[in-house]
């Protein structure tokens, strides 16, 4: 605790005297105490006025009002005695003000003078609540006490309506039950006495004995300013209260948690950052009204990081003096809930914790995720919110709330009774910078917890990571998260590797990355700065499986390189591209190579056939059904998955035949982001490339080339693909196209494109027959004769699939089942006139007779 004399440093030395036959201390520091020490023996050795002005600088009012003024008074019943502290302390101030002024009596206007002085005691709560200006009513008496010149060393004695005020005020204590006046009844003995100048005075500002009285026995009046010393200053009575105190916890303990007591413990993360919150919620609970606070933020931000952080305030001291007694009590409504099966149980329970709380005016609830509260109930008529709202509108109970914006929207805002009774303190996520102080104040916690060393930089790959590839969640709670399970990661292997090589215990990037990697499916060679190495040979990695089409993989390359660098724009998707042309010439295939050199599996691509969506009713499908229809709960196709899988390739397959209200969803997309679905949540579209594709306009890249070499045929090409484009316009809007990145016109396949694409499938079927143990062998003479078959201009490669699979692929399946072929047999495939022909070889090359012929189809 800090010295009650400076203040400023902590106490350590209790000094103790006896007053009035009642022993008082103070706590103070070394140095107040030494020079208390040097003033104390000095003061000794003077006479008794210096000795007491010693006194009365160290113990302020604790020293009883003493003096020819209230002689009669310390002649009665032990005098000051039976005065409580504020009110010694105000008839000392107004006995010294009277002694300034010059006059010979103290009255009734020196006192209510002396009590708006005194800001704390219960006649100034009063006369604040009668709605009265301080400085106007002061302005009013000071009219009624004129200086004098006389400055007399005698003080003044009591006015005759100043001792009728007292003994009004004793006959008041009495009727309360109470043996000590306060000023609260000093301030009814005023008003008894009418045609005293103070009564005059606030009867002028409408202040009568009845209103007073009243306010009196106020719940408001009774649990905030009374019964002033009567309450507090006996020491019996506060440990009766702090008794009832520890009763009533002990009966919340099995309902939740005490968070100063964990505060105390050191048991609480300490919280960074939120000073101005903090200052608000307090500011709130201080008020007169409306005095509970209700924090809105969405998951993860630091709601309840909030109230703890209030919790350590106060056990600090670090809080306004009306705060400093409370108690913040985390109500957990699981356990409320828990075991109430009964109807009305739970209702009955809640009445219970009430009550209870409403006799320990120093516990407040903190009660997190709220709206349960606001919507529970096993009464089917009621919720247990309506239980709650008496109590609050009385102020016989202090909560703090906790919720989400969309939850306070549904629950509280709507109920306008409920609404009032709560004050909100909106909690925003921080930003980056932000949250890597907060993880760099929390990390020496997480090291002591798991006995590891966190590295800086595994701190800034937690926020930057977090805050690129977790955008559904919020900072600083996905960093927090992440950095928390790296350092498990690193302790669990520790541990692991005890019986060899003790592991070493540092958490590093790798780690972050590595659960990053976990946690989002991106490979974790996609989340290192080698990664963006390889991005600049991308085109060489599509080009594995794309055949032609410089272009476009040219492009689409391009994007990707363009917002891995930083440099497109945040509020739109990674690259949004329209692919025409003819059927079976890449569109499809490019869409899966670039998910799978993204995000390392094909998997990532969201295929989605738009020829399904051709009806006005079918496109709510994409995003989810409105509220009201079937299927509300289920979610959205398309929303849906890229919810799980923000980091994707959307392909969207003949988008012509979608309906028109559908390229109203894309144009927000491909805009801004973002997509609210059915059930008012927005979907993150920013870290996707959205990739349609359209057959429309195709026969005009299928028309007859006209003869011609080198930049003929290129002039060519270059001609259709502008009639392409000039009748895509007349079949999308404008809008539409005016925000693609890119519309790509993919070529058609020529022979020799074809005759590449015979190599590579005959490359993936020979991956395939790995696992028979088959060896394939096809000569030049037999590709020629597969290109042949296979070979449609107008459909580009996949007639050459369907030729694969029927000449060659069914036919040594066929053989394979029969027995002639078997594991490890390399297996060569020719032409004879115009049959394929399969033929067992020897490891030297040579050919082995298979059932006296080779097998002909």
């Amino acid at each position: 605790m800090l010295c009650e004399r400076c203040h400023r440093r902590e106490a350590t030395v209790n000094v103790v005297t006896v007053i009035n036959k009642e022993k008082v201390s103070k706590w103070l520091c070394s140095e107040c105490a030494k020079e208390v020490a040097a003033q104390g023996m000095q003061a000794g050795h003077q006479d008794a006025e210096t000795a007491r002005n010693f006194l009365e600088e160290l113990f302020g009012s604790m020293i009883p009002f003493q003096g020819a003024a209230d002689e009669e008074a310390s002649g009665r019943e032990g005098g000051a005695g039976k005065y409580t502290t504020a009110l010694n302390r105000t008839l000392l101030d107004a006995s010294r003000l009277a002694h300034r002024r010059g006059s010979d009596e103290l009255g009734t206007e020196h006192v209510l003078w002396a009590m708006l002085q005194v800001g704390d005691s219960e006649a100034s709560h009063l006369l604040v609540h009668c709605g009265v200006d301080k400085y106007t009513l002061m302005g009013e008496l000071e009219t009624w006490m004129p200086r004098k010149d006389k400055d007399g060393k005698v003080p003044p004695s009591y006015s005759k309506e100043m001792r009728a005020a007292l003994e009004y005020a004793e006959s008041f204590t009495k009727a309360d039950g109470l043996y000590k006046v306060s000023s609260g009844h000093m301030l009814l003995g005023i008003l008894a006495v009418p045609e005293s100048v103070a009564g005059r005075v606030l009867a002028r500002f409408h202040i009568t004995l009845e209103r007073v009285q009243g306010m009196m026995h106020e719940e408001f009046i009774r649990t905030r300013a009374l019964p002033e010393g009567n309450q507090f200053e006996s020491q019996a009575l506060k440990e009766q209260q702090a008794s009832q105190e520890r009763k009533v916890l002990k009966l919340l303990e099995g309902f939740g948690r005490n968070l100063n007591e964990l505060a105390r413990q050191d048991k609480l993360d300490s919280v960074l950052g939120r000073d101005r919150e903090l200052e608000t919620v307090m500011r709130i609970l201080c008020r007169r009204t409306k005095n509970n606070p209700v924090i809105i933020g969405e998951a993860g931000v630091g709601k309840t990081a909030l109230a703890e952080g209030l919790a350590q305030r106060i056990v600090h001291k670090e809080v306004p003096e009306f705060l400093q007694e409370k108690v913040i009590f985390s109500l957990e409504l699981g356990y409320v809930v828990a075991g109430a099966k009964y109807r009305g149980e739970l209702e009955e329970r809640l009445r219970n914790i009430i009550e209870a709380v409403k006799h320990s005016p120093n516990i407040i609830l903190f009660i997190d995720e709220i709206q349960m509260l606001m919507n529970g109930g096993t009464d089917g008529n009621m919720s247990i919110g309506n239980i709650i709202k008496p109590a609050l509108a009385r102020g016989e109970l202090h909560v703090i709330g906790a919720t989400t914006i969309e939850d306070y929207r549904k629950s509280i805002e709507k109920d306008a009774a409920l609404e009032r009774r709560f004050q909100p303190v909106r909690v925003d996520a921080p930003d980056v910078k932000a949250s890597l102080a907060i993880l760099k104040h929390l990390a020496p916690r997480y090291e002591a917890y798991h006995h590891v060393q966190i590295r800086e930089g595994a701190l800034e790959a937690a926020v930057k990571l977090s805050d690129r590839y977790l955008p559904d969640r919020n900072l600083p709670d996905k960093a927090i998260d992440i950095m928390d399970e790296a350092c498990a990661s690193v302790r669990m292997h520790s541990v692991k590797d005890f019986t060899g090589e003790m592991g070493d215990p540092v958490v590093d990037e790798d780690v972050v990355r590595m659960v990053i990697s976990q946690w989002t499916n991106i490979p974790l060679t996609r989340l290192t700065t080698a990664d963006s190495k390889n991005l600049v040979k991308l085109e060489e990695q599509l080009h594995d499986r794309i055949v032609g089409q410089n272009e476009a993989v040219h492009a689409v390359a391009q994007a990707v390189r363009r917002a891995r660098a930083g440099m497109k724009d945040p509020h739109r998707p990674v690259g949004t591209f329209l692919f025409l042309g003819p059927t079976g010439v890449g569109k499809t295939e490019l869409a899966k190579t670039l998910a799978e050199n993204l995000f390392g599996d094909e998997r990532a691509l969201i295929r989605i056939d738009m020829s399904e969506y051709m009806d006005k009713y079918t496109s709510s499908r994409l995003i989810g059904a409105p509220p009201g229809y079937v299927g509300y709960e289920e979610g959205g196709v398309l929303t849906s998955a890229v919810k799980h899988r923000p980091y994707s390739v959307i392909l969207l397959d003949e988008i012509e035949k979608a309906d028109p209200d559908i390229f109203n969803l894309l144009l927000q997309i491909m805009d801004d982001g973002r997509l609210t679905d059915g059930q008012g949540v927005t979907v993150d579209f920013r870290n996707t490339v959205l990739i349609m594709t359209s057959n429309a306009c195709a026969e005009l890249m299928s028309e007859k080339q006209t003869l011609g070499f080198g930049a003929h045929a290129e002039a060519d090409v270059a001609n259709k693909k502008d009639k392409v484009l000039e009748g895509i316009r007349s079949i999308f809007r404008p809008e539409f196209l005016n925000r693609l990145d890119e519309i790509l016109v993919f070529d058609p396949l020529t022979k020799k494109d074809l005759a590449r694409i015979v190599d590579k499938m005959l490359e993936e079927l020979q991956g395939r027959l790995d696992e028979t143990g088959l060896r394939l062998s096809v000569t030049p003479l037999a590709k020629d004769k597969l290109l042949q078959v296979g070979m449609d201009m107008r459909y580009g490669a996949r007639p050459l699939r369907r030729a694969l699979q029927r000449e060659i692929e069914d036919k040594l399946a066929d053989l394979y089942l029969e027995g002639t072929f078997e594991g490890g047999d390399r297996v060569l495939v020719d032409v004879i006139g115009e049959e394929f022909v399969f033929t067992k070889m020897k490891e030297t090359g040579t050919l082995v007779p298979v059932a006296e012929e080779p097998a002909h189809v």
